[in-house]
């Protein structure tokens, strides 16, 4: 990108910053970030890729920020001064910063813009394209916000952003916010140090947001270029049958990341490349399949840590799961002539004899083929009575070891 793009570009994000609307005190929310403990990385630890902060910012910044928050103080009322150029910063009756706050500043004024066009290049999307994507404009918000007048109290008030090996560490994570999920795999493989249960976390809470705003963003598209097309094989996301576009990790890069991460990034990967199971009610795979895929997830689900940013939404599938199998679809009803079709006999029946059941199919389910049974698989008032709720409140009461008690 020659000067003059640069200098467009700038103009162009400003811009929009600018226009986001304010309702909170951002000053507020950063120094609140900034609360955490800051632990100088040991020797060895330099060398992982700390994903934490990267993924708070993806997490629930792509939440927050994007909508206002990082921008909030920003008001078209308020248009920028020469506070704003970092030669006057410290110039007549501008705040006075120190000697690594302005470096830090100059380093990402030298090097964002570039890592950000990077991306975009990579993708093949124009500019107005490219910040549609949630990481990016959550990547841009930050960013601005560094650099901008408004965010020089930050400097002032937070001991780490006067801090030189503070501000390093958030230099590397907001670049690597802009890292498209192919480069994190890569990053990890090349840094092959295997990763505990909640780096292991940190990394796929970064990782799988991405993907779905990448996977979300093109289904939407109408058109895809046949260049779009071949950087999203590069980030594992294929046209597909279930939805228009598929996530799908390739066996070689599954294969070096399980030697890498804890067993728990298998799981939490295969449900992302299976989601979703059901579409307006209707299962997507075969009743077999759906029974596969919940069984999967009964096994797991329980013991998942917390520490994952999609075990709602894991719950969220098993109850979905759950429901259109036990209680059937418009597609797919359960009873032929009032009777309960053979098909559901078989199913209930086999998985609440399954050994590894969990107590929550035990505790719906084997009541309702206790009664089907006694009926001649023509009534069941638990069946009746089965709703969305029930499936959630099991789930939760076995999480937290209440359901057993319950169970015969």
């Amino acid at each position: 990108m020659d000067d003059k793009k640069l200098e467009d570009r700038l103009a162009l994000l400003k811009s929009s910053y600018d226009r986001l609307p304010s309702t909170i005190d951002t000053d507020e929310i950063l120094k609140n970030i900034d609360k955490d403990k800051f632990v100088e990385p040991t020797q060895v630890n330099r060398k992982k890729i700390n994903w934490q902060r990267v993924a708070v910012w993806l997490a629930s910044a792509a939440a927050i920020l994007v909508i206002g928050i990082i921008g909030a103080s920003f008001q078209e009322e308020n248009e920028p001064t020469n506070a704003n150029q970092l030669e006057n910063i410290d110039g007549e009756g501008n705040v006075p910063l120190a000697d690594a706050s302005i470096e830090f500043i100059e380093r990402l004024k030298n090097n964002y813009e570039k890592e950000r066009e990077k991306r975009r290049e990579m993708l093949h999307l124009t500019e107005e394209e490219f910040s549609k994507l949630p990481f990016v404009q959550t990547a841009d918000s930050l960013y601005w916000r560094y650099i901008s007048e408004n965010g020089l109290s930050l400097y002032n008030t937070v001991p780490s952003f006067s801090d030189k090996d503070s501000l390093n560490i958030r230099y590397k994570e907001l670049i690597q916010s802009l890292h498209l999920p192919s480069e994190m795999v890569q990053e990890v493989i090349d840094n092959g140090q295997k990763l505990n249960e909640e780096e292991t976390a940190e990394f796929f809470n970064v990782y799988s947001r991405k993907i779905k705003e990448l996977r979300v963003y093109f289904s939407e598209r109408e058109d895809i270029t046949e260049e779009q097309l071949a950087a999203l094989n590069k980030e594992n996301l294929y046209p597909g049958s279930v939805v228009n576009i598929q996530y799908k990790l390739n066996e070689e890069q599954l294969g070096d990341l399980k030697n890498i991460l804890e067993p728990t990034f298998l799981v939490y990967n295969h449900m992302l490349e299976k989601a979703p199971f059901t579409y307006a009610g209707e299962l997507i795979y075969s009743l077999n399949d759906s029974v596969a895929l919940l069984m999967y997830l009964d096994e797991f689900l329980v013991n998942s840590s917390d520490l994952y940013g999609d075990k709602d939404l894991l719950k969220m599938y098993y109850t979905e799961l759950f429901y259109a199998i036990v209680k059937g679809t418009s597609d797919h009803s359960v009873f032929n002539n009032g009777v309960v079709e053979k098909e559901y006999k078989d199913i209930w029946s086999t998985i609440v004899n399954e050994s590894y059941s969990s107590n929550t199919i035990n505790f719906l389910v084997k009541p309702i083929v206790n009664e089907f049974e006694t009926s001649g698989w023509t009534k069941s008032e638990s069946w009746d009575n089965l709703d969305h709720s029930d499936i959630m409140d099991a789930i939760d009461l076995e999480s937290n070891g209440d359901l057993e008690q319950f169970v015969e």
